[in-house]
Parts: C-alpha cells; sequence; structure tokens
C-alpha cells in the first residue's frame, strides 16, 4: 500500500512538473485610427513558462498603404519572433526585432533594422460582444523618425489568451 502511494505521488509530481503555462495573443484584423487611416496587423505572440524555463515567440506584422497624389506608398513592418511578452489581463505587450519597409509605386525607398512593440487588448467578451478589440503599435530603429499607428479593430479579432498544457 506505500508503495503504491510513493508510485501516485511521484506519477503526480511528474505531472505538474511537466504542465506549461502558456499566456499570449494571436489573430488580426484591420485597424483604423483617430484619423480614419487603416492597417491591417496579424500576429501569434507566445511565451510558455514551465516552471524552470521560460520561451518567447512568435510573429507579428503590419502594412499601411496610402496614396500621395498619383504615388501608393506602402510600409510593411514584420517581426519574426517576440522575444518580450507581458500579459495583464486581457491585454498582451510584446516587443522583437523587426525589419521596416516603406514602398513606393512598388519600389522600395526605405529599408531600416529596429524594435517593434506592441500592446493589444482583447475587449471582445460574452458581455460585451461588440467591444472593438484596442491595438497600438511602435516602431523604432537607431536612425529615422519612430513610426507610430493605434486604433480599434474594425474587422477581425485577437484573442488574448492563458491555458495549461
Amino acid at each position: 500500500m506505500k508503495r503504491i502511494s510513493v508510485i501516485l505521488g511521484v506519477v503526480a509530481a511528474s505531472i505538474a512538473l511537466a504542465a506549461v503555462t502558456v499566456q499570449g495573443a494571436k489573430g488580426g484584423g484591420f485597424v483604423r485610427n483617430a484619423a480614419g487611416a487603416e492597417a491591417y496587423c496579424w500576429m501569434d505572440v507566445k511565451k510558455a513558462n514551465n516552471g524552470t524555463e521560460v520561451r518567447v515567440g512568435g510573429p507579428a506584422r503590419v502594412r499601411t498603404q496610402r496614396r500621395d497624389g498619383d504615388h501608393v506608398i506602402v510600409t510593411e513592418i514584420g517581426m519574426p519572433k517576440a522575444d518580450e511578452l507581458i500579459k495583464d489581463g486581457r491585454s498582451v505587450a510584446f516587443a522583437g526585432h523587426a525589419l521596416l519597409v516603406i514602398s513606393v509605386d512598388g519600389n522600395v525607398r526605405v529599408r531600416r533594422e529596429g524594435r517593434l512593440q506592441g500592446l493589444v487588448t482583447d475587449r471582445r467578451s460574452p458581455e460585451h460582444p461588440g467591444d472593438p478589440d484596442t491595438v497600438r503599435l511602435k516602431f523604432t530603429a537607431p536612425t529615422g523618425n519612430p513610426w507610430e499607428f493605434a486604433g480599434l479593430l474594425v474587422r477581425g479579432d485577437i484573442a488574448v489568451y492563458q491555458r495549461t498544457e
């Protein structure tokens, strides 16, 4: 009987040690700022913690397009892997190395390495199904002006989550 209790204790401890808490934000869509401009953003950023090791990763992207006279200006920022992530309630702040590319009429004019920081808040819930999610993004680099975009997610959805695997 004692042996069975010890074995069950070891199994329970092993299961507890194997549990991984995963936090993150996943999804995207069109964000509209106060001036009416839109950006498309998408992310799948996450942090996994098993009690002894923390791993952060996942990509994020943002793209804007606007006309300036006869010219189409496209700004794209890609972050291949987040290296910071903090979840606070229904919000996730993340950051990572990123590349900003600005094209005019399909020709690359600016290509700059820097850092993308994001803050997303998942405001949709069963109690508030119509409240749009919020997105705030900022790209900074050693040279050049920072790029910022913030607004409400008018089409799409971003889910902020925490689960145990």
